[in-house]
């Protein structure tokens, strides 16, 4: 059974490491570099960084994650995106994973939910069949 969970990535650090993996080879290459999550940093951010499993049945077989704050210009609470990466044998169910993560965001008070992709991917294809692309940043 396919399952969405608000879940600690401490708790799943093995696993979130090898889907990282896939997710960095599967993935056009970075101009960050290799995936390296600071987890203590995560912990700090406390409330203002949730983090969701996309499981099947036990097995972690997608992530996503999302901060949540004051937005920095206005007094208003956003949230935006930090990352998404489901394997691809269950990209039918990304937006599982999506529409949980802007749940979180609107308990939490945002206005606004923030999303990034880069251009032509899948899920540029993906988000724009379901919203409206508001500016493109360079």
């Amino acid at each position: 059974m396919i399952t969405v969970k608000c879940i600690n990535p401490q708790f799943y650090k093995g696993s979130i490491q090898q889907l990282g993996e896939y997710h960095q080879d599967f993935s056009a290459e970075s101009v960050f570099g290799r995936l390296d999550i600071d987890y203590d940093m995560l912990a700090a951010c406390g409330d203002m960084f949730q983090f969701f499993g996309l499981f099947d049945d036990d097995a972690l077989v997608g992530y996503g994650g999302i901060f949540v704050s004051r937005h920095h210009h206005y007094n208003v609470i956003v949230a935006r995106h930090d990352t998404l990466f489901v394997l691809p044998q269950y990209t039918r169910h990304i937006f599982k994973i999506v529409e949980a993560m802007q749940d979180a965001a609107k308990e939490a008070g945002a206005k606004f939910m923030f999303w990034s992709a880069k251009s032509e991917t899948a899920f540029d294809k993906l988000l724009s069949k379901r919203y409206n692309q508001e500016e493109i940043v360079y």
